[in-house]
């Protein structure tokens, strides 16, 4: 029975970027929070709807200021909160690990809860380092 947030095939097999070789489905949170990872790797204007997306990955590896972090935070936000199953994105913090590698760790509210969901970004590619219930 799929749950009131839906079902589909995950896309973050693992945690790394690539489809389940199973085909087996997500639902619940996870299906919420990796839905919430592609929106912030698609380009704006290649969907259907020219809002969704937020093209993170070519951000990262530029000289970003102080400023500009806190402008990517806010369109993280953003983005995310046009998602109508996310009711709040309360925390974004965005680490500079770098060789052109970000980690992201975004606080998501959810009808069910309070979520954390970490990524590792760089300039090809994201992966899903940590979901899980906030503490």
């Amino acid at each position: 029975m799929a749950s009131v947030y839906g079902e589909d095939v995950s896309v973050f097999y693992g945690g790394t970027l690539g489809l389940d070789p199973t085909g087996g489905l997500i639902s619940g949170e996870r299906l919420v929070l990796e839905d919430c990872a592609k929106r912030l790797m698609t380009q704006p204007g290649t969907l259907k709807d020219p809002s969704y997306g937020y093209d993170l990955l070519s951000k990262v590896g530029a000289r970003v200021s102080a400023v500009g972090m806190a402008r990517i935070s806010a369109h993280i936000k953003e983005q995310l909160k046009l998602d109508q199953r996310v009711f709040d994105v309360p925390v974004v913090t965005i680490t500079d690990g770098g060789g052109g590698q970000w980690t992201v760790s975004i606080g998501i509210t959810l009808a069910s809860g309070d979520f954390d969901l970490v990524l590792g970004v760089s300039n090809l590619t994201m992966t899903i380092l940590r979901t899980g219930r906030r503490s």
